[in-house]
């Protein structure tokens, strides 16, 4: 897979593919991080005399036109972020498109878009994709977190662009999580959270042989639970994976929470308390892992010389289910201070790291959800292939 150094970009039209799937609220980004990422790409292309035309995807606006996903803020935003100006196209395919490709000078910047105006993007559709390459000299992908979707402008594009590399950010996202899998250094701990045992199973199984031990927390242990026939109130809960959950409460490897804290409800305002496992209570909800089990995992990760955290162990966005969640990241974050390597990954994940002004203390933050769980579970991700 070639970096975007092992190409030549002098008087180039670049194709940049980056994720700038952002919270928007009214018009305002509520979080800037991932187009703050693709930065280092941008600014090493603008080292060249080229053209860039910088592309991707907002929401899910269904295949049409919807101007509350429209690009059309981060273009602004984005400018500022570069101190130079950003041209937003109001389409990213038409006459018009290619219009402004053709006439397009040496240094100038455009975003197009949003790429899933149109269905043919996550179709894959062929047309649609060579529509994107019209004119273009060059394909940078910057978008690891698109990598695991078959779409137009992520696969289809790259049989119509000879000239292709990986983004820095990419390069990153890759480096990064291989880490995990190429001699890391002993002892690895896994922390798996998240509401579905199903969203994190085939990455437990896949690491499972390669760590030492696994912490689980979150909605997971809720199917696990229910599996050994213990009561857990009304806690969600997986019925088509039972099966599954009973197979890894007999692992080795696999640590299952002592206690957990247990709501009357899932709010600010409930009542709520520490309870042994096999204690819970019919009419309650399991919302953390309990005090017991956060020192028992704290141990655990300060012995630790690689830790991979996967999804939040309890509800942490309200403030009295936040502990457990909280209490783990910090316990990273010392480890990670002390010679660790310390990799997060997940949309949840990385927003209670931020939440707890934790982000810097980490080794790698991946930008991505879907693609890195895809990752770690040893799948080959189509948008990967694509540039090979």
């Amino acid at each position: 897979m070639k970096s975007i150094k092992d190409i030549d970009l002098k008087n180039k039209k670049i194709f940049l593919r980056v994720d700038y799937n952002v919270p928007l609220k009214k018009g305002k980004i509520l979080d800037d991080s991932r187009i703050k990422a693709s930065l280092e790409t941008i600014n090493y292309l603008l080292n060249y005399p080229d053209t860039i035309f910088i592309a991707s995807h907002l929401g899910r606006p269904q295949g049409k036109k919807n101007a509350e996903f429209s690009l059309s803020p981060i273009a602004d935003h984005l400018a500022k972020l570069l101190n130079r100006e950003v041209k937003f196209l109001d389409d990213c395919v038409g006459e018009k498109i290619l219009k402004a490709k053709r006439e397009a000078k040496v240094g100038e910047i455009y975003l197009l878009e949003n790429l899933r105006f149109y269905e043919e993007e996550e179709k894959n559709d062929l047309n649609f994709a060579q529509e994107l390459a019209n004119e273009i000299d060059v394909y940078v992908n910057d978008a690891f977190s698109a990598c695991h979707r078959a779409h137009a402008s992520i696969v289809g594009i790259t049989q119509f662009i000879k000239e292709k590399g990986a983004g820095f950010q990419l390069l990153k996202e890759v480096e990064n999580l291989r880490r995990v899998f190429e001699q890391p250094q002993k002892p690895v701990v896994l922390i798996i959270g998240g509401a579905k045992i199903s969203d994190k199973l085939g990455v437990i199984k896949n690491l499972l042989p390669k760590v030492d031990k696994v912490l689980l927390g979150g909605g997971v242990v809720f199917t696990i639970f229910k599996a050994l026939n213990y009561e857990i109130g009304k806690s969600l809960y997986e019925e088509t994976f039972l099966k599954e959950g009973a197979a890894l409460a007999k692992e080795e490897k696999i640590v299952l929470p002592f206690d957990v804290l247990i709501a009357s409800e899932i709010s600010e305002n409930a009542h709520y308390y520490n309870t042994p496992v096999t204690e819970m209570r019919k009419d309650y909800y399991g919302v953390d892992i309990g005090k017991e089990t956060i020192a028992h995992y704290v141990k655990i990760i300060s012995e630790a010389k690689t830790i991979i955290f996967c999804g939040p162990l309890g509800i942490f966005e309200i403030e009295p289910f936040a502990c457990g969640t909280r209490e783990i990241i910090k316990a990273i974050a010392l480890a990670t201070e002390k010679g660790a390597f310390s990799l997060a990954g997940g949309g949840d994940t990385v927003s209670a790291i931020n939440k707890f002004n934790l982000a810097d203390k980490f080794s790698f933050l991946s930008m991505a959800g879907g693609a890195t769980l895809e990752f770690l579970e040893g799948k080959e991700l189509p948008g990967l292939k694509a540039l090979l």
